[in-house]
């Protein structure tokens, strides 16, 4: 039987965590344990160690040549809310390994479900990230609205509305239901399908399903977040090792 340690900070007021422990107590190889992550570190530690570990030094604008040839990637206010995923980690490991030493081995599963933005370096820029494999696993409820793109046309208008000096927030209705928001009630469902993503990644150390039509599978656009993830079907593959 594997552990699973979920610390809560604060993530999406829409998240039921009522609802995900039902869901992953469904899979009886799992025993689950919900704590607040407060109750382990000082609020106001915290919020110091968070300033050091700002991302502010980058720009995240897109431009002509991103729209046209890569998968774009939401503008970040990376001034405020934007910090680098594997210092966050370690900040984190140490709290959870002087509070629950004996609880650091292969049966247990540590996760972070947070409302904090976090991304890593790769590819000459930060890029925003879902979820963080690792001791702990990191999750990010933010992430799921920022690190998925939207779709191709929302950014085109995107561009249009600002040089037109037009209030962007009509594009939430313009592509309503084509991406995830912060108070979304798809949010729960969503997270479940990520929960079980690192459920696999501590039996086999690879979150991620190349099948997809799995909600295992790595998604980089909303659109596949809304029709995988969401919707949590597994492949056989996967619910064998997840659920044997």
């Amino acid at each position: 039987m594997i552990n699973i340690y979920i610390y809560q900070d604060e993530p999406s007021p829409s998240l039921d965590i009522n609802q995900i422990s039902l869901f992953l107590n469904s899979f009886n190889q799992y025993e689950l344990i919900v704590r607040n992550l407060s109750d382990y570190i000082n609020d106001i530690e915290l919020s110091e160690y968070l300033d050091s570990i700002k991302i502010g030094d980058i720009e995240l604008l897109l431009d002509q040549r991103r729209l046209q040839n890569e998968i774009i990637k939401p503008d970040i206010d990376v001034r405020e809310n934007f910090f680098d995923g594997y210092w966050l980690q370690r900040k984190l490991y140490s709290v959870i390994s002087f509070n629950f030493f004996e609880e650091i081995r292969d049966d247990c599963l540590h996760i972070i479900l947070t409302g904090k933005l976090f991304g890593t370096f790769g590819s000459k820029r930060y890029h925003a990230r879902v979820l963080l494999t690792g001791e702990p696993c990191l999750l990010s409820t933010s992430g799921i609205v920022e690190a998925p793109a939207r779709p191709r046309e929302y950014y085109f208008a995107k561009a249009k509305f600002l040089a037109e000096e037009r209030d962007i927030s009509e594009l939430d209705k313009i592509f309503a239901e084509s991406y995830v928001e912060y108070d979304s009630p798809k949010i729960t469902d969503i997270i479940c399908s990520y929960m079980l993503q690192l459920m696999k990644y501590r039996h086999t150390g690879e979150p991620f399903c190349k099948n997809d039509k799995c909600c295992l599978y790595n998604s980089h656009w909303q659109k596949d977040v809304l029709e995988l993830q969401y919707k949590n079907e597994i492949c056989d593959e996967c619910s064998g090792i997840i659920k044997p």
